[in-house]
């Protein structure tokens, strides 16, 4: 039987290899550059890359740190769901970039509501989250509710267009010693689910 083309491999032996020209080596990664990749890598995985806020699985983390702390200290923790519900520019359509600057400038808002202690991020395309600690108590999530509706009420101006944002808003409290944020965030998106429907209110509070 005639054999195809093909190479043929001896036992024991390397096939031979064309020797190549010499070639200049190509640069090398310094320790620094190293090291600065991995941390854009890291960043990019942990942060969302329109707002700059974290992405939901530090948020998640963030949760789970601010329960284990509370643990220990007794404080409470409270976590508010942001929708933005709708964009509206009187003028005319909403474009993908103008959305990505909307949601920006509100990751921005969002951010000067809350203390040094509390977390903003961005759980999902058009949700976003506020981790609360300390003394957060049911009065504390309604005037947070406030002012971020109030914070949110002013038109984000783009390249001199004006956007409006509608929000709504559900919010919890965690039960010491008994919630993960996995049952968290189930309370809240159900309390969100209440503000979204028709005759809802723009924040709703589940509490445990």
């Amino acid at each position: 039987m005639r054999r195809g083309p093909g190479l043929l491999l001896r036992r024991g032996r390397s096939p031979r290899r064309r020797r190549e020209p010499d070639q200049p080596p190509g640069p090398e990664c310094s320790p620094i550059d190293r090291r600065s990749r991995r941390k854009n890598v890291t960043e990019a995985v942990l942060y969302d890359a329109e707002t700059g806020l974290p992405g939901r699985p530090l948020l998640i983390d963030r949760l789970r740190m601010a329960l284990r702390g509370a643990e220990r200290t007794g404080h409470e923790v409270g976590l508010v769901l942001v929708d933005i519900e709708a964009v509206e520019d009187p003028e005319g359509p909403v474009d993908a970039a103008d959305l990505a600057g909307v949601l920006k400038e509100v990751g921005e808002r969002l951010s000067s509501c809350v203390r040094g202690v509390d977390s903003v991020g961005r759980l999902g395309p058009t949700t976003f989250a506020l981790v609360l600690q300390g003394e957060v108590g049911e009065e504390g999530l309604r005037v947070l509710a406030h002012r971020v509706l109030f914070e949110l009420s002013p038109p984000v101006v783009i390249r001199l267009r004006q956007f409006f944002v509608l929000a709504r808003l559900g919010g919890t409290i965690a039960r010491p010693r008994v919630d993960d944020p996995g049952t968290m965030l189930q309370r809240t998106r159900q309390a969100l689910a209440t503000a979204q429907e028709p005759d809802g209110e723009l924040f709703v509070l589940h509490l445990p």
